[in-house]
């Protein structure tokens, strides 16, 4: 990727240990209260990785650009998770030390997002599987029965259990995905490695919002020809295009047209409005 070799840039602060174990205190915290049906983690993740981005980027435009970036949609098992902070913080790191000394770097930022991307799944399944299934089944198995004999010791081992561990296993992941990350990133950038995860994350993101598109959009429509209604007629040609058309509507209002989200939400709301008016919907 070809950046702007004139920008004027400081050399990147070295991190420590301590900066990661801050990094993952901030995002596990953060993730309690931080939420959303939209970005889910993404503020968490980016507010996180704000404290070690400052250390990275001292120029105010770069800094912001990887604010931004980070501010995606994230959602994985955020315990298992801390190894995608690390393996990031440790590409960010390599992208800040090419920018100063080069003014460009092969770690792109949207190479950035395709490993943060497609790692999500994989440790999501992986995460929620072990800690649901083996941590906080053993540590119910001894809580509850303290807990309904009265016993103090009840919270503490349900707070070590189902709390602390969480804490300890992110921190843990972290540290082992930025010092192994280090030498991943060397790799990926020296072989064609790095254009087939970002091939491969497209298409599973592709996938993904067809899945999502075919199982959450539904448009039905009263109007008919003959005795068959428009939308039948219409999937039974294409399956499925009467739920996709609206989708790719939207996205040419929104990507091409750089129409405001809001206002195409509105727009979506009145339509609806009038059509359902009109008898037009089914």
């Amino acid at each position: 990727m070809s950046e702007n070799n004139n920008i004027e840039r400081k050399a990147p602060d070295k991190i420590t240990k301590f900066d990661l174990f801050m990094e993952q205190l901030i995002f596990m915290d953060g993730i309690a209260h931080t939420q959303g049906n939209t970005r889910k983690g993404g503020l968490s993740f980016s507010s996180a990785m704000g404290y070690i981005l400052h250390k990275f980027y001292k120029n105010k435009d770069d800094l912001a650009e990887a604010l931004t970036r980070h501010m995606d949609f994230y959602m994985t098992d955020y315990a298992w998770g801390g190894c995608i902070n690390g393996l990031i913080i440790s590409m960010e790191e390599q992208r800040a030390n090419d920018l100063y000394e080069n003014g460009d770097s092969t770690i792109s930022p949207d190479l950035i997002r395709a490993v943060k991307t497609g790692l999500m799944g994989p440790l999501a399944g992986f995460g929620d599987t072990i800690v649901q299934t083996v941590f906080w089944v053993i540590t119910i198995g001894y809580a509850q029965p303290l807990a309904m004999a009265g016993n103090f010791l009840a919270v503490p081992i349900s707070w070590l259990g189902i709390g602390f561990s969480r804490y300890l296993l992110s921190w843990l992941t972290c540290f082992s995905g930025y010092y192994s990350g280090r030498e991943a990133v060397s790799k990926l950038t020296s072989s064609k490695l790095a254009q087939k995860v970002l091939t491969v994350s497209a298409v599973v993101a592709m996938c993904i919002m067809g899945a999502l598109t075919a199982g959450n959009v539904n448009f039905v429509t009263a109007v008919t020809i003959g005795k068959q209604s428009l939308h039948e007629l219409v999937d039974s040609l294409l399956p499925g295009i009467s739920g996709l058309a609206p989708v790719f509507i939207i996205y040419y209002l929104f990507k091409k047209k750089k129409i405001h989200i809001a206002k195409i939400m509105i727009g979506i709301i009145v339509i609806c409005i009038i059509l359902g008016v009109l008898g037009l919907f089914g």
